[in-house]
């Protein structure tokens, strides 16, 4: 009665908005976009430590790491929504961290970076985009 499987839905941000704490329970991720979408819209998270959890969690400063315990998880999430102030820092630090190491800019110019080096362009990607939609890079 207390667990509702909703399905895809085509705006998450309601949903995390209506959330206490976003539990990431994966046992196998490689990049979970759902933590990073969870730090920007100031929702706690706690993650299983799979993937890419630890370091877009910041080894816990961001977001709680749970246990590799299943039954310990009430616990520790317990804890962490009890402490309301921590909880506070720790949300306001995981919306900086999104900002700050995962913005859309930022990442775009990261995998611009990685098709120049297979492409073996030198110089710098603009990221700025031509008028006919693709982007201009410096050679």
């Amino acid at each position: 009665e207390a667990v509702h499987f909703q399905g895809w839905q085509p705006d998450v941000r309601p949903w995390l908005e209506a959330m206490d704490v976003l539990l990431s329970a994966s046992h196998q991720e490689a990049a979970a976009n759902v933590l990073l979408e969870a730090m920007a819209m100031e929702t706690p998270v706690a993650a299983t430590n799979v993937g890419s959890a630890d370091e877009v969690l910041d080894k816990g400063r961001c977001g709680l790491i749970l246990s590799d315990h299943v039954m310990a998880w009430p616990r520790q999430i317990d804890t962490m929504l009890s402490h309301v102030v921590l909880l506070g820092e720790q949300v306001q630090r995981a919306r900086r961290r999104v900002m700050t190491h995962y913005g859309f800019g930022l990442r775009m110019r990261r995998v611009m970076a990685v098709y120049d080096d297979v492409l073996g362009r030198t110089g710098e990607t603009t990221g700025q985009p031509r008028r006919d939609g693709t982007l201009r890079v410096a050679a």
